[in-house]
């Protein structure tokens, strides 16, 4: 099984906007079947911590998510809110536990040096992202 973690802004936006890339990539990477490939679980933080279910503190929330990461395979951020510090948090977990990953940025903001170093390769277009996850990491 192949894990990818989904990494972005959560909560400067409503859960629906939270939810909608995730949720796209994620129908995509988990539905298709391609002979020969590997299965792939995608992990969404919206669908555990979604800041409208039950935790005790956000001392909780990163200590799962930032675990979650580091068990992951590949990591996709979606850089369209590039100030969150959670989702940079992230990208550093995956960077430095060599866990290859992905940048998202629709809007072609400009991000910061760091993050753009920390992505293995980055796309504007997600279905250039979700072609590229199929052909160098599920074949």
């Amino acid at each position: 099984m192949f894990n990818v973690y989904l990494s972005g802004n959560m909560s400067d936006i409503s859960l629906e906007e939270a939810k909608e890339w995730r949720e796209y990539i994620k129908k995509d990477l988990e539905g298709d079947v391609y002979s020969g490939n590997k299965r792939c679980k995608v992990f969404s933080p919206c669908d555990y911590y979604n800041y409208e279910s039950p935790y005790q503190s956000e001392k909780e929330i990163m200590r799962y998510e930032l675990r979650k990461t580091r068990q992951s395979d590949l990591v996709v951020v979606n850089l369209t809110n590039h100030k969150s510090l959670g989702t940079m948090a992230e990208i550093t977990t995956a960077y430095e536990h060599d866990i290859p990953v992905i940048g998202y940025n629709p809007t072609n903001e400009k991000i910061h040096p760091w993050q753009e170093e920390m992505c293995d390769v980055m796309f504007n277009d997600i279905e250039d992202l979700l072609f590229y996850v199929k052909k160098y990491y599920l074949n």
